[in-house]
């Protein structure tokens, strides 16, 4: 009598050791892998916030072969563009902040312009409203708006649209870049940098031939500091949008090389920045120079280094060791 022979059944799935094994080899690979790909992530994001700057460098320079002077801080805090007609006021007499004023050269002219077809409110509205990818550092955010709340009425006949905003709340775009104003937030030391403010519309401008402590050693944009962790839209820092002015209390696009206020990265704030400089980048943060360089300077920079960045004539030597 013949033995018939049944072959064995093939084994089908892994047992549980194989398999807590395989997920322990994908734990692993994922556990070097993210690292690498974090850090490629961020070296882009730094790539495109120092080309951010570059622009901005170069829509400086463009501005001063026209005007003849740097763009302006504006004149305060609480005024919107100023306009003639419906189109925009040029030169220093613009109470909007430099970011407003650099448009056209960004190639945002039409933005700038903005839709003669609206009332003027609502034409300024929608300027101050809409963002611009260029104003913003992909290493903290995407582009946004905030609601601003319009508090203060504004008492010059150039802002009359702006001041019967007075009581409402409407979307502002915001901006990680902040221009140097000086290295002091003490009133009445103030408009020692390079972008001045126009206290009161008195005229306080300067060109690139006014700063005398050497224009690769003068800074003339930088990247602001801004809390990530409740920070965002803080009151005074950034809450009044892209085209503020300046005053001695709003630092949205202004900030100062004050040595009592070290730039910081962002996961180091506590709370509101104070006007600090600064960015979302582990190391070093980006800044602009008045001969429209862009440095890596580090966040324990010298304090009395960083105070003669600030200046446009303080007699400070500095070197590029320094940095």
């Amino acid at each position: 009598m013949l033995r018939r022979c049944h072959p064995r059944s093939s084994r089908v799935g892994f047992t549980l050791i194989e398999l807590l094994v395989v997920i322990s080899i994908i734990a692993v690979l994922v556990g070097l892998i993210l690292p690498a790909v974090s850090k490629v992530r961020e070296a882009s994001n730094r790539l495109s916030c120092l080309n951010n700057l570059k622009q901005m460098g170069l829509a400086f320079r463009s501005y001063e072969n026209q005007m003849l002077y740097l763009p302006t801080a504006g004149w305060d805090d609480t005024y919107g563009p100023s306009y003639s007609g419906s189109a925009p006021v040029a030169g220093w007499n613009q109470q909007a902040g430099w970011a407003f004023q650099i448009l056209p050269h960004m190639d945002a002219e039409l933005v700038y312009l903005g839709d003669a077809t609206l009332t003027l409110p609502n034409q300024m509205k929608k300027t101050i409203g809409t963002p611009h990818k260029f104003y913003f550092c992909p290493s903290r955010r995407s582009m946004a708006t905030v609601g601003y709340s319009k508090s203060v009425a504004t008492p010059f006949p150039a802002q009359t649209a702006f001041s019967s905003l007075t009581g409402t709340t409407f979307p502002v775009a915001l901006i990680d870049y902040a221009a140097c104003n000086g290295n002091s937030k003490v009133a009445g030391s103030f408009n020692t940098g390079a972008v001045r403010a126009q206290f009161g519309g008195a005229r306080s401008t300067i060109d690139s031939s006014q700063i005398t402590d050497g224009l690769s050693h003068t800074i003339l944009l930088g990247e602001k500091a801004v809390n990530p962790a409740g920070g965002l839209n803080a009151l005074n820092e950034d809450d009044t949008g892209y085209a503020s002015g300046f005053s001695g209390a709003n630092f949205n696009s202004i900030r100062v090389t004050s040595p009592t206020l070290l730039p910081v990265w962002d996961r180091q704030l506590a709370g509101p920045s104070n006007g600090a400089f600064g960015s979302s980048h582990p190391g070093t943060w980006n800044a602009l120079m008045a001969d429209a360089s862009v440095q890596q300077l580090s966040y324990t920079i010298d304090a009395t280094v960083y105070l003669g960045l600030g200046t446009v004539a303080g007699k400070e030597i500095i070197s590029d060791a320094d940095y």
